[in-house]
């Protein structure tokens, strides 16, 4: 038997998220979130920080003011073609760039934190599931395959582009 969690209403639509949008899905306990990085479609510091904020929600508030149990999650992107192309690669050169460690460690540990906190959403009992409709690569491919189940549509496209990286002697 599948268990539900429940969150309050107030924390499922948050008006400052500016890069995700949630839904919830009464008739079938499934709870949407879609991701629209700017300006490209990467794990941008402000898609981590709201996708951050939006998983601890859903893994903390089981004392919800309005309850709405939650069997299923659904982790997808609003952008024709792209799921999420991974880590933001301008970030990681201005912060190689300028020398700045601490700033990529920073990230690096905002991605690990993401995705810890989407995996132990488990915990509640509920079901997460994946929908790439198009490129998912490097971290958008790690992301999709940290789910229960992953569909991916049949132009759906995953990889890891960094074995290009290697050069070959």
């Amino acid at each position: 038997m599948i268990q539900t969690t429940t969150v309050a209403t107030v924390d499922f639509h948050q008006s400052e998220y500016s890069q995700i949008t949630t839904d919830y899905d009464e008739a079938y306990q499934l709870y949407w979130c879609y991701m629209h990085a700017q300006p490209r479609a990467c794990f941008t510091k402000t898609m981590l920080r709201e996708l951050n904020h939006c998983f601890h929600t859903l893994k903390n508030n089981p004392e919800a003011l309005d309850e709405r149990p939650i069997r299923y999650m659904v982790l997808a992107s609003k952008i024709p073609g792209i799921y999420n192309l991974g880590g933001d690669l301008n970030l990681f050169r201005e912060l190689i760039t300028t020398h700045d460690r601490e700033g990529l460690l920073h990230y690096a540990t905002t991605c690990i934190d993401a995705l810890y906190a989407k995996m132990t959403i488990y915990e509640k009992g509920m079901v997460h599931i994946t929908l790439v409709q198009g490129d998912a690569l490097g971290g958008g491919m790690e992301c999709a395959l940290s789910s229960d189940v992953l569909i991916a549509e049949h132009s759906a496209r995953m990889g890891m582009p960094e074995i290009l990286l290697v050069s070959v002697r």
